[in-house]
């Protein structure tokens, strides 16, 4: 009986610590990189002229809406350096830095409204 309550408290404590570790790494803050501020302005410079996203008051009709579009920031990052469907804005990439990259992605990430089920993989 003691060892089953001693077994319990040790998996009961390495539950916590899986749950509370990685909380307090964080600080609080969003773990992946990136400056919604700064992201805002980038968009609105290189990706609002072709894709639309309300926060930004962006209305492109070239690529998705991104209001529309179940994004993530790894699915943006992955869009802006890689393309999707074939296409990719060269010129967004030959302008920007990584960090400026990481900046947009957090700011989509943030802003867009998710509406609708487009997954993220077809953005572009």
């Amino acid at each position: 009986m003691r060892a089953k309550v001693l077994w319990g408290l040790v998996v009961l404590c390495g539950v916590a610590a899986v749950a509370v570790v990685p909380a307090l790494g964080a600080g609080g803050k969003s773990v992946t990189p990136g400056n919604v501020a700064n992201g805002k302005v980038v968009y609105v410079k290189y990706c609002g002229k072709c894709h639309t996203l309300s926060a930004a008051g962006a209305r492109g009709t070239l690529g998705n809406n991104l209001d529309h579009v179940d994004v993530t920031f790894s699915c943006t990052v992955s869009a802006i350096e890689n393309g999707v469907g074939g296409i990719q804005a060269e010129y967004v990439l030959r302008n920007v830095s990584f960090q400026q990259v990481y900046d947009v992605a957090a700011y989509v990430n943030a802003s867009s409204k998710r509406i609708g089920n487009t997954p993220c993989t077809s953005i572009g």
